[in-house]
């Protein structure tokens, strides 16, 4: 009979535990509007790129942020962001997005970047990719943010924002990728990229939550 009770007890709290979880996760509005992120960056002037409808309702939101951003002398760099604190789907890996746009990911590992914020220089562990099609090669470099943390592992992402969810903290989650083309060498694009992480980073932690 206690073993029956406390089966029952069991189910119970993981019912409840789902439900939680559930009605966190689609509450229509979050907290930030990502399109309002800046468009002008130390220099680098953005422009928003045109997504179809089909992309929205394949990511289950629209709080995303498609940009190109240029800067006069270098080459253009597309920042892409999503995110949300309800839907913690949203911020899923980049990698089966681009195969389905017929785009090759000819390398793959992660990688952790010296970012120069002036007085401090921060780690940050990316994932970095090489993708190519019929007529370009780009680098691309992206990461996934928890809270305050930032982390190169979708599902160490997932488990922190879990547990926000279960302390009741907020729970916000985002991907951020950024890409630009291979001109000359994987090393002058991953320079490029560096340089406008270390532009945008102390925003990115000022306004994503």
């Amino acid at each position: 009979m206690k073993r029956y009770i406390s089966v029952i007890i069991i189910f119970a709290a993981t019912a409840a535990l789902s439900l939680f979880l559930y009605y966190q996760q689609i509450k229509p509005e979050d907290a930030v509007n990502i399109s309002n992120f800046p468009q002008e960056i130390a220099g680098w002037k953005g422009k928003d790129i045109p997504l179809e409808e089909k992309v929205y309702e394949i990511l289950e939101t629209r709080n995303l942020l498609f940009r190109e951003y240029k800067k006069e002398g270098e080459p253009g760099i597309v920042l892409y962001i999503i995110y949300s604190d309800k839907n913690r789907k949203s911020s899923h890996p980049p990698e089966i997005c681009l195969a389905g746009g017929g785009i090759d990911i000819t390398s793959k590992k992660s990688e952790e970047l010296k970012i120069n914020l002036g007085a401090e220089e921060f780690g940050l562990k990316v994932n970095y990719l090489i993708a190519e099609n019929s007529n370009s090669r780009e680098l691309m470099l992206y990461w996934f943010k928890a809270g305050k943390t930032f982390t190169a592992n979708y599902l160490n992402q997932q488990f922190k924002i879990m547990l926000s969810q279960l302390q009741g903290k907020s729970s916000g989650g985002a991907m951020l990728r950024l890409s630009t083309l291979i001109i000359k060498d994987e090393a002058e694009a991953k320079e490029q990229l560096v340089k406008f992480i270390s532009a945008i980073l102390p925003v990115v932690i000022k306004t994503i939550p």
